[in-house]
């Protein structure tokens, strides 16, 4: 299973709109009105060549791992099931002789969860539904003819990431694998990595243990500037603030991700004019915390629970 994750993972850079560069918009009168269409909009970018796969294993294999061969067979496809496949294996994978063996696997199977969503969005896997969703919309009367371009466009971003992320929740969540995810955080040049990070922290997300907002600041501090980061993070981010029980210490740092997240998605007129709102939005997610103590999830229920249970349906 190593091998195959080696020949297969870590071999395409990231070139997607969802690992691209956010497009900053000015700084709104208030900032706890900061998720807009024009957010999620990117700069394109081009498809690669697609690869061929599929099953060539004997019968007698006791480890049916896909392999590459020339049939019509989009690569995506091949890596989605060799990451489900493997994600499985190393989540009921109890008894491992060797930790050090099961931490490379770990930062294997989460960067290539990571470059699936690049490779679906590259390659435009659901554009389709997407087009699809925003005339359905535009028909329903959601918003008028000029707004349509741009909800498909942001539609052809949140489609596939959220795909991707009930995908790692059904295939790999689970607290047996939360020290592996922790000594990922720590392994030098694994944060650099913005497909690794980005997956790292849907992982860390789901679990919501305790330290796992300073694995987002930390993810956020790398990769702020790009759209995965800035925005979904941000946003999910912010659903847990709202939502789920917090230790103190989560609480703080959860929320210092959320107002360096929103922060950076905005052109302010000056230092000064960035440090009023930005303080003014702190205070604001303080009291909107306080607020929404009735309807919190349940304890140790969190916001990616609920999210991966639809997304896997």
């Amino acid at each position: 299973m190593r091998d195959l994750l080696i020949s297969n993972v870590g071999v395409h850079e990231p070139g997607s709109r969802i690992f691209s560069q956010l497009e900053l918009t000015d700084a709104p009168s208030d900032l706890s009105r900061r998720h807009s269409e024009k957010e999620v909009r990117d700069s394109a970018a081009e498809e690669e060549d697609e690869e061929e796969y599929y099953d060539d294993t004997p019968d007698d294999d006791t480890v049916p791992f896909p392999v590459k061969r020339s049939v019509d067979r989009p690569s995506w496809v091949h890596k989605t099931d060799l990451l489900d496949l493997a994600s499985r294996v190393l989540r009921d994978s109890d008894h491992v002789p060797n930790p050090e063996l099961k931490d490379e696997v770990f930062i294997l199977v989460v960067r290539g969860w990571g470059e699936l969503l690049d490779e679906f969005s590259k390659q435009g896997v659901l554009d389709e539904a997407a087009a699809f969703g925003a005339n359905a919309m535009l028909e329903a009367g959601y918003f008028d003819e000029s707004s349509l371009e741009d909800v498909r466009e942001a539609l052809s971003l949140l489609l596939p990431t959220f795909t991707i992320v009930g995908a790692l929740y059904t295939c790999l969540v689970s607290t047996k694998l939360a020290v592996n995810a922790k000594n990922a955080l720590s392994t030098p040049g694994f944060v650099e990595d913005v497909q690794g990070a980005s997956a790292a922290a849907i992982f860390m997300l789901a679990l919501s243990l305790p330290g796992f907002g300073d694995s987002l600041k930390k993810i956020g501090d790398h990769h702020g500037k790009k759209w995965f980061v800035g925005f979904v993070l941000a946003v999910l981010g912010e659903r847990a603030y709202m939502n789920q029980d917090l230790s103190n210490d989560d609480e703080i740092a959860l929320r210092k991700f959320i107002v360096q997240m929103t922060g950076g998605r905005h052109r302010f007129r000056d230092d000064a004019q960035k440090k009023e709102k930005l303080d003014a939005f702190d205070t604001k997610l303080k009291k909107e915390r306080l607020l929404s103590s009735p309807k919190r999830l349940s304890e140790g229920e969190t916001i990616i629970d609920r999210l991966g249970e639809k997304t896997s349906e």
